[in-house]
């Protein structure tokens, strides 16, 4: 049982940062009841124009009061008229160390950063299948990432390639998905284990479970 959650909003929003920093800090550590072996970060640095990932094997909770991850959240969302993307992950380890960052989420591998709550029972019949691709990490995430790029390669939509990626895998899978080339999130579960809140506009909320979420709008107001 890991955790997964983020925040997006469109261009032309009108929320402030103070807003949005405050609904991700709470975001995270109401997730921090899934896992906490290790945790780790994904913020579109809105104001470099990089991405920033931070890991380790820690706790959400400490990761988010380091002074570096906090500086970089703030860095990541500049004002209301840019699109902005923070997501994270809380880790229950199942195969990979902890102690290795390259098994610790998010995984970023072929211009893919995932988050991915569950586990992948085929993983290594499937890389057998696809002998082409390169394994680099012990992380079962990995082989999702190698897919979707591969099934873009092949000119596929980002939807697709998502889509044709997940039913390829056994197991259980709820990601989120975005790309460094593309401004764009995908969310994709095979279990039901993703839940969303959003108004449908120009902000969405996703966390593992609907609790968490229920907690983020009673205690933001939202």
């Amino acid at each position: 049982m890991c955790g997964i959650f983020g925040i997006t909003t469109s261009q032309n929003s009108n929320y402030s940062k103070k807003n949005l920093i405050n609904s991700f800090n709470l975001l995270a550590k109401l997730s921090e009841v899934r896992g906490k072996d290790s945790s780790g970060l994904c913020l579109f640095n809105n104001k470099n124009n990089i991405i920033d990932i931070i890991k380790g094997p820690i706790s959400i909770t400490k990761l988010m009061d380091n002074k570096v991850s906090k500086k970089k959240v703030s860095d990541s969302i500049l004002n209301s008229k840019d699109f902005n993307l923070l997501f994270g992950h809380a880790r229950l380890v199942t195969n990979g160390s902890q102690l290795n960052d390259y098994n610790n989420q998010p995984v970023f591998k072929d211009n893919v950063i995932s988050v991915h709550n569950g586990i992948i029972t085929n993983s290594e019949s499937v890389w057998k299948k696809n002998s082409e691709l390169n394994k680099n990490y012990d992380i079962d995430t990995e082989i999702l990432l190698s897919l979707v790029r591969k099934e873009i390669t092949l000119g596929n939509s980002i939807e697709d390639s998502v889509s044709n990626s997940v039913r390829k895998l056994e197991g259980t899978i709820s990601v989120a998905i975005a790309f460094s080339d593309f401004k764009k999130i995908i969310l994709a579960t095979n279990n039901g284990s993703l839940y969303i809140l959003s108004n449908y506009k120009d902000i969405l909320f996703f966390a593992s479970e609907k609790n968490i979420l229920e907690k983020l709008k009673k205690k933001n107001n939202l």
